[in-house]
């Protein structure tokens, strides 16, 4: 009877402390809301230490587990104490890999380790250890396509078109697929293998997923086309692109620029007829870029667009001499939904 009694005791000592975590933990979320950031930290501290003390409680794990949660955001965000954050987050997925707060844990710890603590390979291998825990989380795919795009950024080519290959045939069918498929275009376009950029931005545009995702193929495959000097394809493809492009400027002024370029090849070919005629070009734009001195009315019909005559000629070129910068940002920042 006695020891029934205990066990009773025991129970009744359990709830109190579950009660009391809720309780602590719902006037945390309370000052978070009022923003009161350093006395919710405050609470939260005091809920890890009270939940230690009864490790294997699945209430009082949870409530460890939500916590160390809610201090890493605290740290990462409001207080912007990193390193201390990076902790916190660490210590829940090392102890509590899996309760539900961990997927978000890692991704947030990589986010953190990235972006203000300066270890990109720390985060990269948080990103690929996520897809390897978390396979069918709904995160995944975006997070595949953030591992591409890093790839990228270190100008490892060949693991960015491996990891986006990987991904277009993990994730087929998915609304991102197709973004996996643009950076691997990308990534070729950057290594200046402009052929085979070419080829599967075309296919892209053939079929896009939607209406964006089929501008910005056309728009870089403009670009690739002007490296490879095919600058009817590239007038056609910023042209298309022109529709439904995030940044119409852009595509106005590439537009402009390779009208230029056609019209001074085309005057080229007029002066060396030794040069061959590129073979993608329309015979009716030929005839107006073979005239030797157009005239005022021939020349407002080479401009695709009356915008066009306002860019400077001598910039045009000299931005068109780069090596892709402006599309190779454009791509990074693209692919998310």
């Amino acid at each position: 009877m006695q020891r029934l009694g205990s066990i009773i005791a025991l129970i009744f000592v359990g709830l109190a402390c579950s009660s009391n975590l809720t309780q602590e933990m719902n006037q945390a979320r309370d000052l978070i809301y009022n923003k009161e950031y350093v006395a919710a930290d405050t609470v939260l501290r005091h809920v890890v230490r009270r939940a230690e003390n009864d490790q294997g409680d699945k209430k009082a794990d949870a409530a460890h587990a939500e916590a160390l949660y809610q201090l890493g955001l605290l740290g990462g965000t409001f207080l912007r104490n990193y390193s201390q954050a990076a902790q916190d987050l660490a210590a829940l997925i090392r102890r509590f890999p899996q309760n539900k707060r961990a997927a978000d844990a890692t991704l947030l710890l990589a986010d953190l380790r990235e972006h203000h603590l300066n270890s990109r390979d720390e985060s990269m291998q948080l990103r690929h250890d996520f897809l390897a825990q978390f396979p069918k989380h709904p995160k995944a795919p975006e997070v595949h396509l953030e591992i591409i795009r890093n790839y990228l950024r270190l100008e490892n080519y060949e693991q960015a078109r491996a990891e986006a290959a990987n991904m277009a045939q993990h994730f087929k069918g998915h609304a991102l697929a197709p973004e996996a498929k643009f950076l691997e275009a990308t990534a070729y376009a950057m290594e200046g293998r402009h052929t085979e950029a070419v080829a599967i931005l075309n296919e892209i545009r053939e079929k896009p997923a939607n209406a964006e995702i089929g501008a910005l193929a056309a728009f870089e495959a403009g670009n690739s086309y002007l490296a490879l000097s095919e600058y009817q394809m590239a007038k056609e493809a910023f042209m298309e692109a022109l529709s439904a492009h995030p940044n119409p400027l852009l595509v106005r002024s590439k537009l402009s620029r390779t009208s230029q370029r056609l019209e001074h090849s085309g005057q080229v070919l007029h002066t060396m007829p030794d040069m061959t005629r590129p073979k993608t070009q329309h015979h009716t734009e030929t005839k107006k870029v073979r005239v030797k001195q157009p005239s005022a009315h021939t020349r407002k019909d080479i401009s695709t667009e009356a915008v066009e005559t306002a860019i400077d000629t001598a910039a045009g070129h000299q931005a068109d001499l780069n090596t892709h910068s402006d599309h190779v940002l454009d791509a990074l920042s693209a692919t998310t939904p």
